[in-house]
């Protein structure tokens, strides 16, 4: 939201309440205000609230930025499986959505998954396009590989990500990648 771009997240709190007392069934400002509390204001209560709004997406809203937000809300309660799969329904149908991408590749992360993670961190920064959380995907990034990207160099990296999208290729070269590094550790 402008507001909260801006930085007046709970100003943008308070407007998607308002319209939410209006029109309980606005699904959009269900999705903003999830995404707003999973972001900026996690803790316990405040998750529960993002879950109870964002829970029916999969079944009644599933648009890939909805299921995206019930991912990445289930992924800061702790249920990471449950968050990947979300994520993964969302990345197939909007692909090249660097928010997506990030949130898959964070969520990959927490998981212990790193070598899938840095795919899906590679494509969202090799975007141009500003998305929330940029900053930290290019420090999982940084973290995982021991150097900090420019966006030329995750640009890089994920162009050559984006070869292996190809059908079939990215799971061969993802369980390729994970033999390799379960035989190293």
């Amino acid at each position: 939201s402008v507001l909260a771009n801006q930085g007046s997240v709970d100003e943008a709190i308070g407007a998607y309440d308002a319209v939410l007392r209006m029109n309980p069934r606005n699904v959009l400002s269900a999705n903003n205000l999830a995404a707003l509390l999973a972001d900026f204001k996690a803790d316990a209560p405040h998750l529960e609230r993002a879950f109870l709004l964002s829970r029916d997406f999969e079944k009644e809203a599933p648009h890939p930025l909805f299921l995206d937000t019930l991912g990445w809300v289930r992924l800061k309660m702790g249920h990471l499986d449950d968050a990947v799969r979300l994520m993964r329904q969302a990345i197939a149908k909007a692909p090249d959505l660097p928010m997506l991408n990030y949130h898959l590749g964070a969520a990959l992360y927490q998981s212990g998954r790193n070598i899938e993670a840095k795919v899906y961190l590679a494509k969202a920064l090799k975007s141009t396009e500003a998305f929330q959380g940029r900053r930290e995907a290019e420090r999982l990034l940084a973290q995982h590989i021991g150097e900090r990207f420019t966006g030329q160099q995750a640009g890089n990296v994920g162009r050559v990500a984006a070869e292996f999208e190809r059908p079939g290729r990215l799971r061969l070269a993802r369980d390729a990648l994970c033999r390799r590094e379960s035989e190293a550790g």
